[in-house]
């Protein structure tokens, strides 16, 4: 729960600051200009995500004694290396066969980000594995502070969309020092050949799922730039940014510790799928419609009418986050179970759908393009779920009564955030704005908790526990297989 609670603060502050520095420098830039910067940071993030793939998974569920730590440690390092150079290839070609020399500047100046990464991303495997809560929260913090303080000053000089790439470079440079102080890797010069081949082999499934999740994410992105235009890539940007943002708090983070709750629970699959389902479904859903039903309003008020379009697109990518939850808890059991080729599978399948959808949304117009999204995100969340053969044959029939329960405080409470944004004023600046999207938001949770404890008898002992404060219970429950009154 420490590991859970420490990745959960430090993605929410990462996300806090980096959605703060997008919002800051897009007041000073077009949309134009964000998609440039768009188009060039997701070539970079593509070797970048493949840093340390399963050695990280390794450390952090399979290695409990640490002995695979350096292996991990120069593994890690070297597909940094790679990812740098990889990055220093594609700036090439952007600058001498594509004629992009603005993309071209920015992924030369990202092109360390892969090695530098390479370096933190074992350290902070190890603060995980070893529930390390107040490391994982506090580096994190003096990372992303940081980044932003060089960002602010970044722009203050006019460096527009480059102040962007001072953030990330400062904010990778602090993350790396940082973990290996908190957790140096020990006993370096112990390099195990064979452990990093076993590893390698567990990994080469998630090394494909890594990649298909950044087609699914950001290779989206280069579809919309080549069938609209760059100034609706910086639309999507905005809107993806800030989904990603609560995909990060609401996903990313619970992952780590679902992983290591699934592998202390692999006997009883399809209950910890079902209880996991049901806790984060109760968590994340007045989050995701607070934001889907105010995405218009939140637009306005962060940056103003020039950005207008990226309000629908938001609302659809946030609703697509509810039918991602179920499907990224079913990959991650599989990936505790050690099944990482099946993962690899699905997220291969998913990613090759989402852009295949994208691809024809895109003819229409930046907002059909959004539906689409919404709409493939639905559509695979179930065969997912059949996937996975420890679910069967109950799983797929609960995880659809699940989701059937929840929608109904769900729906509720959109209904009444869009009853009061309708009743209010329209606001007139960005002050009413804030008190406008908080009174209706502040409504639709009251609506949304009276409806949970009406309507769900097993969602209503959960909100009970969190609001009477009884961590302990979640302590037990974490701890154990077995799920009691909560399944």
């Amino acid at each position: 729960m420490n590991a859970a609670l420490g990745l959960i603060l430090a993605r929410s502050w990462m996300n806090v600051c980096g959605l703060l520095a997008f919002l800051l420098v897009a007041r000073f830039v077009t949309p134009a200009e964000i998609g440039i910067y768009a188009l060039a940071s997701s070539a970079v993030l593509l070797p970048m995500s493949l840093v340390g793939a399963g050695f990280a998974e390794h450390i952090i569920g399979r290695d409990p004694e640490g002995r695979d730590v350096a292996t991990a440690f120069w593994s890690s390092l070297a597909s940094g290396a790679v990812g740098t150079l990889i990055a220093l290839v594609c700036a090439g070609v952007a600058y001498g066969l594509l004629d992009q020399r603005e993309i071209a500047t920015i992924m030369l100046l990202m092109s360390p980000l892969p090695m530098i990464w390479g370096i933190a991303v074992i350290p902070e495997s190890i603060l995980i594995r070893d529930g390390r809560g107040s490391a994982l929260a506090v580096v994190p913090f003096l990372a992303d502070l940081l980044g932003l303080l060089g960002l602010a000053a970044a722009i203050l000089m006019g460096w527009g969309v480059l102040a962007l790439v001072l953030n990330r470079i400062i904010s990778c440079v602090v993350m790396a020092v940082g973990m290996t102080i908190a957790s140096p890797p020990r006993d370096l010069m112990h390099f195990d050949r064979e452990a990093a081949r076993r590893v390698g082999r567990f990994g080469a499934g998630l090394v494909g799922s890594r990649v298909a999740g950044w087609a699914s994410q950001f290779g989206t992105e280069f579809v919309i730039g080549v069938l609209l235009s760059t100034s609706a890539v910086g639309y999507y940007r905005l809107a993806s940014r800030l989904v990603g943002a609560l995909y990060t708090v609401m996903m990313q983070g619970p992952s780590s510790a679902q992983l290591a709750y699934f592998g202390r629970a692999h006997h009883e699959a399809p209950k910890a799928y079902d209880h996991a389902l049901r806790l984060h479904l109760s968590i994340a859903m007045p989050v995701i419609i607070a934001v889907a039903v105010g995405a218009p309003l939140i637009v306005e008020v962060a940056l103003g009418a020039t950005w207008a379009p990226s309000g629908f697109v938001l609302s659809m990518l946030a609703l697509a986050l509810i039918p991602a939850i179920g499907a990224n808890i079913a990959t991650t059991m599989l990936v505790a179970q050690g099944r990482s080729r099946r993962a690899f599978a699905l997220h291969s399948a998913m990613a090759l759908v989402t852009v295949l959808g994208l691809l024809a949304g895109s003819f229409f117009g930046l907002d059909a393009a959004a539906i689409a999204r919404l709409a493939i995100a639905c559509v695979v969340l179930l065969p997912v779920v059949a996937a996975v053969r420890e679910l069967q044959p109950s799983g797929l029939m609960r995880t659809v009564r699940n989701y059937a329960a929840i929608a109904v405080p769900a729906v509720a409470m959109a209904v009444a955030m869009k009853a009061v944004l309708m009743l209010l004023p329209a606001p007139a600046g960005w002050l009413a704005g804030v008190l406008t999207l908080a009174t209706a938001s502040l409504v639709g949770l009251g609506v949304f908790v009276v409806a949970t404890f009406l309507v769900l008898r097993r969602t209503t002992l959960l909100f009970r526990l969190l609001l009477a404060g009884q961590w302990s219970g979640f302590r037990r429950l974490s701890r154990q297989p077995r799920f009691g009154a909560l399944v």
